[in-house]
């Protein structure tokens, strides 16, 4: 998978995406993304994060399909917010921060979590390869639903 480069600085450009092709794996986590409300719990998002991890030997169909997410939402800041948060909780499986805050599933031998660790070192490159352009993006999109609101405010007063 090629990383996708920003045509311009300018605010309102997206990253573009090289032509991807839908796998079985890319529509199943489309369609679980799309029930999510934008006031999902922890749990759901946590869901649908371990789902991620359990097959994670499709990590490349999963980067794909959610940044496509994230770079195709017209209208909701808070629902690509959604598909990072589900990133988030990817990148922060079986992490040293994970067994301190509990998410250690008990039980585990010495070194259990170590090696599942290295096994996610394939997601979170995938991952790494696109959370810049895909951080930018967001950065833009923040700034200009500042602005709109700003200039809602403007047309109020007015």
């Amino acid at each position: 998978m090629t990383t996708p480069k920003p045509s311009s600085k300018t605010p309102t450009t997206m990253p573009t995406t090289t032509t991807t092709t839908t796998t079985i794996w890319s529509t199943k986590l489309k369609s679980k993304c799309a029930i999510l409300t934008l006031n999902a719990s922890r749990e759901s998002l946590q869901t649908i994060s371990k789902w991620m991890i359990f097959h994670r030997k499709h990590s490349k169909s999963f980067v794909s399909s959610l940044l496509h997410l994230i770079l195709t939402e017209k209208k909701l800041v808070e629902r690509k917010m959604l598909y990072m948060t589900i990133l988030h909780e990817v990148l922060l499986s079986h992490s040293a921060l994970e067994q301190q805050e509990g998410g250690g599933g008990g039980g585990e031998g010495f070194g259990t979590s170590e090696l599942k660790w290295e096994k996610m070192t394939e997601f979170r490159n995938a991952v790494g390869d696109v959370v810049t352009d895909v951080m930018e993006h967001l950065g833009e999109c923040f700034a200009k639903e500042k602005e709109e609101k700003k200039e809602q405010m403007v047309e109020k007063i007015k």
